[in-house]
């Protein structure tokens, strides 16, 4: 009764894979209303021109940078290909632009995860009752505090926003994102590599096997079936009590 029922690596995935898709849906929903409503594909196709009006002029394609190709220039290429660049990023029409649609990017990422995690990690988990998402409620498996009572609203906030949200999905999108505008430095892709070896180390090494969300919330994934999970700590020590008494008279006789 007091043993923690850790919940199998495979139901685990299996929940994860399956909340993954409904929330990449609810994600997706999302970022395509955002962008209707801030008019991105509109200053999209304005930074784009700029892009184009630089490649009929000078035959450089710098929204698609190939750094191979440049390495096989002459000097000659090089410092033609540099002077190009340079008359595009001393355009401050084109800066004000792509600024501008990074910043949009960044606001419909940011926004669209956000609904997305949001729905499928607190919200339903809120409904359904000891942390379980659409996924964990198919496969059987729940949510509960390290000490083995029922997990708060703010347990689920902590491992949802904090957790999920911040550290292991959106440090990366911005990494990713920064890398699609060509303006990612080596020290964001260092950030995330050690952010996924953190996860593999910690989920490997840690008693309960937790990822970095239930490592902030203090919380653990569990089997439903056999696992329980008490409504606060007083019940805890309430029953291990009745437990130990049970187990004397037991004895005794």
């Amino acid at each position: 009764m007091f043993d923690i029922q850790k919940a199998s690596i495979w139901k685990r995935i299996s929940a994860g894979l399956f909340d993954v898709i409904i929330a990449v849906i609810l994600i997706v929903g999302s970022i395509w209303a955002i962008s209707a409503i801030i008019g991105y594909d509109k200053q999209n196709d304005k930074l784009d021109s700029y892009y184009a009006e630089i490649l009929d002029s000078t035959g450089y394609d710098f929204k698609s940078f190939d750094e191979e190709a440049y390495n096989n220039f002459s000097d000659e290429e090089k410092a033609a290909y540099e002077n190009a660049y340079k008359t595009l990023v001393e355009n401050k029409d084109f800066i004000k632009q792509f600024n501008l649609v990074i910043n949009m990017t960044l606001l419909m990422t940011t926004l669209g995860v956000l609904l997305g995690i949001l729905i499928v990690e607190f919200i339903v988990p809120l409904i359904f009752k000891n942390g379980q998402t659409l996924g964990k409620k198919v496969f059987g498996i729940g949510v509960m505090r390290s000490n083995k009572t029922k997990v708060r609203t703010i347990d689920m906030f902590i491992r949802t926003v904090l957790g999920k949200y911040t550290v292991e999905t959106m440090i990366l999108l911005y990494i990713a994102i920064m890398f699609l505008f060509n303006t990612a430095e080596i020290y964001q892709l260092v950030i995330g590599i050690a952010l996924l070896l953190t996860e593999i180390i910690t989920i490997i090494i840690s008693k309960n096997n937790v990822l970095i969300h239930d490592f902030l919330a203090k919380t653990i994934v569990v089997d439903m079936q056999s696992q329980k999970i008490f409504d606060t700590e007083d019940d805890l020590i309430k029953a291990q009590a009745e437990a130990k008494l049970a187990a004397n008279q037991h004895k005794y006789y």
